[in-house]
């Protein structure tokens, strides 16, 4: 089980730029001229807690990123929902990286890792639906310790699975390996829930 929890208040500020991309078409070899936006931007976090699940270890942090979503990153899917006829919405691939403050509120013995009040974090994310009643996601998230050069990763794959078209009860099924703060132990995992949407 990972112990991580994590708690946060956000505020996004973006520009949209417009692309027109040919788009192929289901069982034939035409495309179709549509026009996509791709976020650019900034995402701050002036509140954001990082806590074990027992809570005697808690960080506060305050976090700067830059948006940038990746233009034609979208072929993939694209190609695929043309070979398979899936219709749905998705989004391209979105990169956040920024700086991080931390400090320190409740200390703990089973803290593994090396203190430090700046850190770089970076993830990447990346999800689109498979069929019409499946999607995909992943994530890479990258934690660096900037006083000391140490480098942590958590990589994050997943499929949920709907019972219905409606997508309104289903599974989630998903691959974890990596560290997550503020103890950052290395974790390899198999998840399944339910999912649910009211």
């Amino acid at each position: 089980m990972q112990s991580a929890i994590r708690a946060s208040g956000t505020v996004d500020y973006g520009y949209h730029p417009r692309l027109v991309l040919d788009v192929p078409q289901h069982g034939s070899d035409q495309t179709v001229a549509r026009e996509y936006t791709y976020p650019l931007g900034i995402r701050i976090k002036p509140v954001e807690f990082e806590s074990n699940q027992k809570v005697n270890l808690v960080n506060y942090t305050a976090k700067a990123q830059l948006v940038f979503s990746v233009p034609y990153s979208e072929y993939p899917i694209f190609w695929w929902h043309a070979a398979t006829g899936v219709n749905r919405p998705f989004f391209p691939l979105v990169l956040y990286t920024g700086y991080s403050r931390v400090e320190e509120i409740r200390s703990s013995d089973s803290r593994r890792e090396e203190k430090t009040n700046n850190r770089w974090d970076s993830e990447v994310l990346y999800s689109f639906p498979l069929m019409d009643t499946m999607d995909f996601r992943g994530s890479y998230r990258v934690f660096n310790n900037i006083e000391n050069g140490k480098f942590l990763d958590l990589v994050d794959l997943g499929l949920n699975y709907y019972f219905t078209n409606d997508r309104k009860l289903g599974m989630d099924f998903s691959y974890q390996k990596g560290a997550l703060p503020p103890e950052f132990k290395e974790t390899t995992s198999f998840r399944i829930g339910l999912l649910g949407t009211f």
